[in-house]
């Protein structure tokens, strides 16, 4: 019989399983715009010009709750260091993501939850039992259904997108220690400056093009989905069983086929759409799971 955990873990569980989630969603909105505005736009641009635009936004959000924020902290070594591997997984990713199939980028991506649960076993001495690794297993072959990988399709795009994962899951794995006092919302004003400046920077060797309104508008709505993004995904990180939240990066991947259907006309085919059953499946399974530990806690508590 598995350990029932204390109602504080569970709630925490649920709390970053429903920001994963949404983290999920808002990062696959913003690389599906990214995507849009890289047709006309370099990437380095793109960077600069939504950095600029996030960082402001972030910056706001801060100065409005300025008895909350806590400037002071956001130079500590653990959100230093995330936003260090933000900045190194973004060049990787989007480079990847401009020369890939937005799903197959995508599906790649969920190689995440494999990543951070070792780590978390390595480092932390998580314990993961059975069920949790089922349905990240389970999720993982969805994934593979979806892709397919083959020599056909392995290439140096590939290998690039397989580095932005690794650097992802170094980002997320940071997070886990930084001190509870650091806001999330400190800890994503640095992320997102350190990714502004990273833009600038490598366009000095690139030829920026003036953005045409459509760009402008795709670069809007990008910032407003890595805004989301950034906090989501810090909240969901630095608290709650890393076994229980990981399967919940799944996501992503029926949120990306969706998008590659309607943008660019792209539908899963019947093994993929298996996947996809398989992937959500196990996401739902923990998610249940979780909530019905919850309410055993609750009920021992009591």
């Amino acid at each position: 019989m598995p350990a029932i955990p204390s109602l504080d873990t569970a709630r925490q569980n649920q709390r970053s399983i429903l920001a994963m989630t949404l983290a999920m969603a808002a990062f696959s909105s913003n690389d599906m715009f990214v995507k849009l505005a890289g047709e006309t736009l370099p990437v380095s641009q793109i960077l600069a010009l939504r950095g600029v635009l996030a960082t402001a936004a972030l910056g706001f959000v801060l100065y409005a709750t300025r008895g909350r924020a806590r400037l002071d902290l956001m130079w500590h070594p653990a959100v230093f260091g995330r936003a260090i591997m933000e900045v190194i997984a973004a060049a990787f990713f989007l480079t990847a993501l401009m020369r890939m199939p937005f799903a197959n980028i995508t599906a790649i991506l969920q190689a995440l939850p494999f990543i951070i649960t070792l780590l978390a076993i390595v480092f932390l001495k998580e314990q993961v039992g059975w069920r949790r690794w089922s349905a990240i297993a389970i999720g993982f072959a969805g994934m593979l259904m979806i892709v397919r990988p083959g020599a056909e399709g392995f290439n140096a795009a590939s290998l690039i997108a397989v580095a932005g994962v690794l650097f992802f899951a170094f980002r997320d794995f940071t997070a886990r220690f930084m001190p509870p006092e650091i806001p999330s919302l400190t800890a994503a004003l640095l992320t997102s400056l350190a990714v502004t400046v990273f833009g600038f920077v490598w366009g000095a060797f690139e030829d920026w093009v003036w953005p045409t309104a459509r760009a402008t508008a795709f670069i809007l709505a990008a910032t407003v989905f890595i805004v989301a993004g950034y906090v989501l995904i810090i909240v969901a990180a630095r608290s709650g069983d890393v076994g229980a939240v990981a399967p919940f990066r799944y996501t992503a991947m029926p949120i990306a086929l969706l998008y590659g259907f309607i943008i660019w006309g792209d539908w899963p085919d019947a093994i993929a759409m298996l996947g996809i059953t398989l992937i959500v499946g196990s996401g739902i399974y923990v998610y249940v799971r979780e909530h019905r530990l919850s309410h055993a806690s609750r009920n021992t508590k009591t």
